[in-house]
């Protein structure tokens, strides 16, 4: 190359005598250029096509490429770390050692360099070259944290933990930094199965980092629930000097459902109101509405803080409320497209709607919504209004109140919903898709009301229209949406109709029905649709059948409608574990039931439902 340059030189001052020397000195320096981007594009070119090689498993042709790459090009950590990566897998240690060599030579031993000579003498073993090196790298106060955090992650990685906690505490010594490497440490530590000295670690953190206490505590929750495991970091939370060591403690109780030790904890260590606050949601959450009443008092009668006491009133009519819901469907695997929209009933099942409790609701929502004009407690009534006690008229000021006066988007979302909800309960689907475009012309970015307009033209037995609005809509969203399912069953359902959508028609009335809590004409539209030529279309509306009337209570009813579901269709395998599991929770004929859940392994192999009906299995038998 140089001797190229040369030539070019003489050429172009014998050449150009009469031209300014600095125009030829430029000509020189495009020509230079030149060579060297080419060069470049060559090598990377070889690189590329080694990466080629590596990835159709032709590891040796790669590697040779790798090594003639970095023969050309030695200094380039991009064309080195391949070439290092394969000669870790072959042991080639002499050869890495060379190469290795050559990388920090091209790039005059700087800090990079040593730090690979670090992990190639570890590799090789090599104590007395490694232990040194590290040593005189850490302590090198002039690298910065970045790099330093590096070489530990190397030796942690590379199984020296002893050593690396040796010098990682001649560090912070010397440094001051006590905390340094202790959440990366931890985190370690804890993927390691050392959950004692990962506590250590993250407590440390915490020592320096106060508010980071729910990040460190959430991290100590996810250990495995194990007997030993939390005795082991029961025993180190409570000796650590640490006062908000305490707070991740009552955190570990409640886990462990202890709650009133949790309550203790946080009382003892003086708990501010607002993590009393969370403390007593997290406790409703789980339906422990006893001890959450009893939080939730202490709160009031311990503090002033006017936003804080108005929270805990709200809490308190949501316990009232929450006491007052049937929790979830008696049966865990079973329901027709469970929480769909389109297909689930707003209405709530309670206990008693003249009881104490949804009286005492009520009135504390109102006085909040009256008296401190809070949009929440308004849309919280309107909810009990419409889903429990069926008022559309009352609900729908509610609802509008809310989105008025709401300060928080979701809120509005909610609160609008709300709205269209109530005038497709009321058969009024006009009114709703009126109201539908208005709230998307306000806001066009809000998934929710756009999955909602789809919703009414569904309702109206508009089928290319439903179909083309939920392709637009799955079209703009990422597979990891909570919504994507939904829509997916949907179109599924669609798609079922394809050639029928006449029962369509019909199909979508009934949905229309259950919205507007009209079960009994639901259950007749159903009946009509039982003798359709598309096997898929009569089992989804026989199961949807026995489905109805089993939430009425006619079990009989139910169990005739599962037992004609006979065809090779998804239906038939949810009607399997439908009839299982009525003979399990409620006509607790276990034996029984353990017949059917065992037939039903036995014929749906690739269920997705195999796992969860085998843990049953195992559940009733053990």
């Amino acid at each position: 190359m140089n001797k190229f340059i040369h030539l070019i030189l003489i050429t172009s001052l014998v050449v150009c005598q009469n031209q300014n020397t600095k125009d030829v000195l430029q000509q020189i320096q495009n020509k230079t250029k030149s060579l060297h981007q080419n060069k470049n594009s060559e090598l990377e070119n070889k690189f590329l096509q080694a990466k080629t090689l590596e990835r159709s498993g032709l590891y040796e042709e790669a590697l040779l490429l790798f090594k003639e790459i970095n023969k050309s090009n030695p200094g380039n950590a991009k064309y080195f770390l391949p070439l290092k990566n394969h000669l870790k897998q072959t042991e080639s240690w002499d050869s890495l050692l060379v190469y290795t060599q050559s990388y920090s030579q091209a790039r005059n031993n700087d800090l990079q360099s040593k730090i690979e000579f670090l992990d190639v003498y570890i590799l090789m073993e090599e104590e007395d070259k490694w232990k040194p090196l590290a040593i005189a790298l850490v302590l090198d106060l002039s690298i910065g944290e970045n790099s330093i955090k590096n070489i530990f992650q190397r030796l942690v990685n590379s199984g020296k933990l002893d050593f690396a906690y040796d010098l990682l505490t001649q560090y912070r010594k010397k440094t001051g930094k006590k905390d340094f490497y202790s959440i990366e440490l931890g985190s370690y530590l804890g993927m390691r199965m050392a959950y004692e000295k990962s506590v250590r670690e993250y407590l440390l953190f915490l020592e320096y980092h106060p508010q980071q206490l729910q990040t460190i505590s959430d991290r100590i929750m996810v250990f495995p629930d194990d007997p030993q495991i939390n005795a082991t970091i029961k025993a180190v939370l409570q000796d650590s000097p640490i006062n908000s060591s305490q707070f991740i403690l009552a955190d570990l109780q409640f886990k462990l459902k202890e709650f009133d030790l949790a309550f203790e904890t946080l009382i003892e260590n003086d708990a501010t109101p607002s993590m009393l606050l969370y403390f007593g949601k997290d406790l409703s959450d789980v339906r422990e509405y006893i001890r959450a009443n009893k939080v939730f008092t202490h709160i009031i009668n311990s503090t002033k803080n006017e936003k804080i006491l108005t929270e805990t009133i709200f809490e308190i009519a949501k316990v009232f409320e929450s006491k007052l819901v049937i929790s979830g469907s008696e049966l865990p695997l079973t329901g027709f497209y469970p929480n769909n929209p389109f297909f689930s009933s707003p209405y709530l099942p309670v206990k008693d709607k003249s009881g104490n409790s949804l009286q005492q609701a009520m009135e504390i929502y109102d006085s909040l919504r009256v008296t401190n004009k809070n949009a929440q407690a308004a849309y919280r009534l309107a909810e009990v209004q419409f889903r429990v006690l069926g008022d559309l008229d009352g609900a729908l000021y509610l609802y509008q109140e809310a989105l008025i006066h709401g300060n928080s988007k979701s809120l509005q979302i909610d609160a609008g919903l709300g709205l269209v909800n109530i005038h497709i309960a009321k058969g009024d689907l006009e009114s709703a898709e009126k109201k539908c475009v208005e709230l998307i012309e306000k806001t066009p970015d809000v998934l929710e009301y756009k999955i909602k307009s789809a919703q009414i033209l569904f309702y109206q037995g508009q089928f290319d229209e439903t179909d083309t609005k939920l392709r637009e809509i799955i079209k703009k969203l990422p597979m990891d949406n909570v919504a994507v399912n939904d829509i997916l069953d949907v179109m599924a359902v669609l798609i079922g109709f394809r050639h029928n959508q006449e029962e369509f028609v019909d199909f979508a009335k009934v949905q229309l029905n259950i919205q507007q809590n009209k079960r009994t004409e639901a259950l007749e539209k159903l009946e009509s649709i039982f003798d359709s030529n598309e096997i898929y279309i009569a089992d989804m509306c026989r199961y949807q059948h026995a489905w109805l009337t089993f939430l009425q209570g006619e079990t009989d009813s139910t169990k005739i409608q599962l037992s004609k579901i006979v065809n090779e269709t998804i239906f038939r395998e949810l009607a399997h574990i439908f009839q299982a599991e009525i003979l399990d929770y409620i006509d607790k004929d276990i034996s029984a039931a353990i017949d059917h859940y065992l037939e039903f392994l036995e014929m749906y192999p690739q269920s997705i439902y195999y796992d969860d009906v085998r843990l049953r299995l195992r559940e009733i038998t053990s």
